[in-house]
């Protein structure tokens, strides 16, 4: 019986990691960019971690826009592969290629949660260049 249902079964449109990457990875990177980001603030303030300085920027300023560039590109990697799982799975031709429409909706919620949290990380850096960190 488990034979039949295998032989049944479609093959999965996209892969299991490319899927639950771009799911997920928008949300975990805004999250330890968050939380990194406020340790570090809370260690400079307290014990001066970071006692360089270039381009007129303290150590600490350079840090976190540094984490912001890479958390930026994190999830403009994660959009990118939520597209090309938007692709696989069919796009706007209907659920040929998904006739549960699991995986479209999957895919569907990881642009749109990429969307979100790329406008919370800019949202989140505002503070490290128009405000004092300490």
């Amino acid at each position: 019986m488990t034979e039949d249902r295998r032989e049944r079964q479609q093959p999965e449109p996209v892969g299991r990691f490319a899927l639950w990457f771009a799911l997920a990875a928008p949300v975990v990177i805004w999250v330890v960019f968050l939380n990194v980001g406020y340790v570090l603030i809370g260690m400079e303030c307290y014990w001066s971690i970071f006692p360089f300085s270039a381009w007129g920027l303290s150590g600490l300023r350079l840090v976190l826009i540094g984490m912001t560039v890479l958390s930026a590109v994190g999830i403009i990697l994660a959009s990118i592969i939520g597209l090309a799982n938007w692709r696989a799975v069919g796009g706007e031709r209907g659920p040929q290629r998904d006739p549960t429409g699991r995986y479209r909706f999957m895919v569907i919620a990881g642009l749109i949660l990429s969307g979100i949290f790329f406008l919370q990380l800019v949202w989140s850096s505002v503070h490290i260049i128009l405000t004092d960190l300490c």
